[in-house]
């Protein structure tokens, strides 16, 4: 699960802003984001646990001007969704590159070029 606090202010309000983050770094958040919509900035803050999100509002309470909003929500396996999204790419008449071999069909006549994903490479696709 994942436990985040929605905390939503004036963007034209800068010193909130501000406030916000210098205040934030001092709770149990994991991090946060940010999006400005049609003048409201709001900035989700991510914890690990609703305790902890819990002491985040009792923190930020004083903050005039803040809306926050908690949402809770399934947890996303990111790296999952994209894994599952890899396809080799064709090069050529003669080659196949791949990240990993399972994903090349076993009759593929192509020469491979199996690339593993690591920190430093990344997925090999650029």
């Amino acid at each position: 699960m994942d436990f985040i606090l929605d905390l939503s202010f004036d963007s034209r309000d800068t010193d909130i802003e501000e406030l916000l983050q210098a205040r934030l770094f001092l709770t149990a958040t994991s991090g946060s984001s940010s999006v400005e919509i049609n003048g409201t900035t709001t900035v989700s803050a991510f914890f690990y646990s609703a305790h902890d999100r819990a002491e985040a509002i009792r923190e930020l309470s004083d903050i005039e001007q803040l809306e926050m909003t908690i949402v809770d929500r399934d947890r996303v396996d990111w790296l999952e969704m994209y894994e599952q999204s890899l396809e080799p790419i064709l090069i050529g008449q003669r080659f196949v590159v791949a990240p990993d071999a399972k994903l090349i069909a076993e009759n593929d006549e192509r020469l491979r070029i199996i690339v593993p994903q690591e920190q430093a490479f990344g997925t090999g696709s650029h």
